[in-house]
């Protein structure tokens, strides 16, 4: 399930996902199931809002996908479906790069706010979830 992606560390003993191969623009690199027993009423650093009241806990589902990093300018979005949440390239993406979503993309507000590093000129600076923005970074980008 993990062929297209591999966990290594990172720094300050981290681990990320990478590529394990170049990817192409719009292709889909994975899939998370969403299973019953995967979800839970409570929100972690770990999961993913599949609503107001549910979080996917990724990692049992798809070992290593709870590793997804947050950019403002990401490599992938997560689409959602009704079977589960597909990690698709926005852009090709080397082999080797971090693989990485934008969180305030689904979470209304993150169990663990954090001061955004991407260091991309598209940075928001904190990262506390859609609840926190004056306007919407759609909108202000």
């Amino acid at each position: 399930a993990g062929s297209m992606f591999r966990v290594v560390p990172w720094r300050h003993g981290q681990r990320v996902i990478v590529a394990a191969r170049p990817i192409v623009a719009c292709e889909r690199v994975f899939k998370i199931p969403i299973r019953p027993e995967h979800v839970s009423a409570e929100a972690t650093m770990h999961t993913i809002q599949l609503d107001a009241q549910r979080h996917l806990l990724p990692g049992p589902a798809l070992p290593g996908s709870e590793l997804l990093h947050h950019s403002c300018e990401p490599e992938g979005d997560l689409v959602f479906s009704a079977a589960g949440i597909v990690f698709q390239a926005r852009r090709d993406i080397a082999e080797g790069a971090i693989l990485s979503f934008d969180y305030t993309t689904t979470e209304w507000a993150l169990s663990s706010p954090f001061d955004c590093a991407c260091g991309t000129p598209q940075c928001i600076g904190r990262i506390g979830g859609v609840k926190f923005f004056t306007v919407a970074p759609q909108q202000a980008r």
